[in-house]
């Protein structure tokens, strides 16, 4: 199943603007794939909240 964002932020790494999901979006996304990797990260970015 394809991941397909409907949120986005701009962010500058290195000097190249990137764009990545908001905080929340990505969370449900990270926990939505089910890995322990994934689940950890979401849980991680969570406790920033």
């Amino acid at each position: 199943m394809p991941v397909r964002p409907t949120t986005r932020q701009a962010v500058e790494v290195d000097g190249t603007m990137i764009f990545i999901p908001e905080r929340a979006e990505l969370e449900t996304m990270l926990a939505e794939f089910g890995r322990p990797k994934d689940i950890k990260r979401a849980r991680r970015l969570a406790a920033l909240t």
